[in-house]
């Protein structure tokens, strides 16, 4: 493995059905093996997080392994995580952003891949947070366009990449959006009044049984948004 090659981490969701996962795999190599102009390179590590079920159903399944191999991927390069981010536990989603801190370092290791093709919702979300709050840029999604008859889409779901396209099925990999844009909201101090209108919020709910009843709570709301706005225009315009 050449120095050039350490560089370069995909992230993806698991998905039970395998094939689904397997094809986002290989549709992120072909496409890194684009990016470098390196025929031959592969991911390091592929770092999947599971769920228990499509973590379960990887290992009863043997064919994924040559699907791989067709295009040079070794099956060692898989690195898998479980996670039970679908239950809502404070814990388990701190337990995630550890472990997702574990992988990237953007110190020394910037060509970092995420891709969010397929898995639970929730956990494409936060893949999606990640890769913004640290400038990944290498985001993608694999789109095939499946048959609309419902008994062949079954029949090419359960598809690997290369026989998909043997089946004549268009496949694309394509690239999301630089979301880095959202910057420009934090620049123009959106965020930071969102966050400031929650404080208050908070502020004001909790004074509302220590204040009299005759104040204007919704006025001693609306000054202290209209302060927190006034300091901001000061620190814009000097």
């Amino acid at each position: 493995m050449n120095i050039y090659q350490k560089l370069f981490k995909l992230i993806l969701a698991g998905n039970t059905n395998i094939p689904a996962m397997i094809n986002a795999i290989i549709g992120a190599t072909l496409q890194v093996r684009s990016d470098s102009k390196n025929s031959d390179l592969t991911f390091r590590q592929v770092h999947i997080f599971h769920s228990e079920q499509s973590l379960q159903a990887l290992t009863i399944s043997v064919a994924w392994q040559k699907a791989l191999s067709n295009h040079k991927i070794s099956s060692t390069s898989l690195v898998h995580h479980v996670t039970k981010i679908e239950d809502s536990n404070v814990d388990r989603f701190r337990d995630l952003v550890e472990q997702l801190g574990t992988i990237v370092n953007p110190l020394d290791n910037p060509q970092n891949y995420i891709d969010l093709t397929s898995g639970i919702s929730s956990l494409k979300s936060i893949l999606a947070v990640f890769a913004y709050v640290l400038d990944i840029e290498n985001i993608y999604s694999l789109e095939i366009d499946f048959s609309k008859d419902p008994d062949t889409r079954k029949k090419q779901a359960s598809l690997f990449y290369d026989e998909l396209e043997k089946a004549g099925v268009s496949i694309k990999y394509r690239k999301f959006p630089p979301i880095k844009k959202f910057d420009t909201f934090g620049k123009l101090n959106y965020t930071e009044v969102l966050r400031h209108r929650s404080n208050i919020n908070d502020l004001v709910n909790c004074l509302t049984n220590l204040l009299p009843s005759g104040l204007d709570i919704e006025h001693l709301r609306e000054s202290l948004l209209s302060g927190v706005n006034s300091s901001l225009i000061g620190e814009i315009t000097e």
